[in-house]
């Protein structure tokens, strides 16, 4: 039964990795950084429900995981994922989105 869990659980992971992001509050906007590095910035996909915007973002060749710890060891992942939950809804005419050098930049006005 262990291994049938941990066997979901590296499956999942297999398929995509959530990246390391920071949400600051400049007062007027939130500036939201994604690191996404090694990402083709032809396939990065943002898009906001509500209040909580979610990140897709399609790497240029698959990543090897194993390379970090022995417990992956043969997973690959192919794409970063992300949810985040703001503090404001988004509104398209007040959102900038724009890739640089491996992160995401997120400008939501309020």
């Amino acid at each position: 039964r262990e291994l049938k869990r941990e066997e979901r659980e590296v499956r999942a992971f297999a398929e995509s990795i959530e990246p390391l992001y920071t949400v600051r509050n400049l007062g007027d906007r939130l500036v939201i950084h994604v690191d996404i590095p090694y990402a083709d910035a032809e396939k990065v996909n943002v898009w906001f429900e509500e209040n909580v915007m979610y990140v897709k973002a399609k790497l240029r060749s698959k990543l090897d995981v194993g390379k970090w710890s022995e417990r992956y060891r043969g997973v690959e992942v192919e794409e970063y994922s992300l949810s985040v939950t703001l503090p404001v809804r988004s509104r398209p005419e007040k959102t900038s989105i724009r890739v640089r050098r491996g992160v995401l930049e997120v400008v939501v006005y309020k």
